[in-house]
């Protein structure tokens, strides 16, 4: 993945954490492919956070 995409998948994460309704409405206006990419890119964020909290 280059540093772009880290970077839009950081922001779209962290926007899904502080503001879902607006991440919602933000990836409701992209393509279907790129809808697809930004919601595996927070369950796969989601994922981590579950196994590390599981780890503890």
């Amino acid at each position: 993945m280059n540093n772009e995409k880290i970077d839009e998948a950081s922001r779209l994460i962290k926007l899904a954490l502080n503001d879902y309704e607006l991440f919602l409405k933000e990836i409701n206006t992209y393509n279907p492919e790129k809808k697809a990419e930004a919601l595996n890119w927070l369950r796969n964020a989601l994922r981590y956070v579950s196994k590390k909290k599981k780890g503890k």
